[in-house]
């Protein structure tokens, strides 16, 4: 069987990330010789600014002075772009994992003569693990791993809804 494939989501801001989001760049020199700003225009009409400056104008580079504030304006844009995909992630909600027979590391199982069902305990390969109870079921009473992954799957969505 197979499944359709889960668009991949962001859960990092990365530098090509930034970048991809610039519209244009522009670079200006103040008056005073020393001093250059690097306004960022972002694809939402925002705009960035960064700036670059030395002590004396006798030593003033404009590559390198353009180089040092396009730096200091990305610099500022990590925050800004790290909100906004906090933002997306808040928006979409928690993320719900369900597992499979063959995420199963280890499974205990006791039948309760009380309550006419089985107890289990099942750990799974990435740490976590769970507890329930099944009913008998029409094979027997034999409770079957597919079961107990339903169950486990089962309380995730219970969990989710709380």
């Amino acid at each position: 069987m197979s499944y359709p494939e889960t668009p991949q989501r962001r859960t990092a801001v990365t530098l090509s990330d930034i970048k991809d989001k610039v519209k244009k760049t522009t670079y200006t020199v103040l008056p005073d010789g020393k001093t250059t700003i690097c306004q960022l225009h972002m694809e939402n009409g925002y705009t960035i600014n960064g700036h670059s400056a030395c002590v004396d104008p006798a030593n003033y580079n404009q590559a390198l002075g353009e180089q040092y504030s396009f730096e200091d304006a990305i610099k500022q844009a990590w925050p800004l772009e790290g909100y906004l995909l906090s933002e997306e992630i808040f928006k979409r909600g928690p993320v719900i994992k369900f597992y499979s027979m063959g995420d199963m590391s280890t499974c205990a199982m006791q039948d309760d003569l009380m309550l006419g069902g089985t107890r289990f305990v099942v750990a799974m390969r990435d740490g976590c693990s769970f507890e329930g109870f099944i009913s008998p079921n029409f094979n027997g009473g034999r409770v079957t791993a597919m079961e107990i992954i339903a169950n486990v799957n089962r309380q995730i969505l219970e969990g989710a809804e709380e």
